[in-house]
């Protein structure tokens, strides 16, 4: 079966990088399952070794699953009751 495969960049605010890491340590059960019925097959971030705010996140989707519609505003998954998942990324990015 063919998979999606996505890379995203971000930079967290630097002051909020150690914060980030706590909150993405230890992912909720219900996220992951929300996120498996969604078409997730596997998410990861990676954080630099040396200590830098610059993270790459890696996405494998299941076949036919669109970002947008799917995981998106409006979609299924944001209904999920998990609003950490959603409210604390903005909190964190740095434009």
């Amino acid at each position: 079966k063919k998979k999606q495969r996505l890379m995203f960049r971000t930079n967290v605010k630097k002051d909020k990088l150690e914060l980030y890491k706590r909150h993405h340590k230890g992912v909720w059960p219900e996220v992951e399952r929300g996120l498996r019925k969604a078409g997730v097959k596997l998410l990861s971030i990676h954080c630099p070794s040396d200590g830098g705010n610059a993270l790459q996140m890696y996405i494998e989707l299941e076949q036919g699953v669109d970002m947008a519609r799917d995981l998106g505003p409006g979609s299924r998954w944001l209904t999920f009751p998990c609003l950490t998942c959603l409210v604390l990324p903005r909190m964190f990015e740095q434009y």
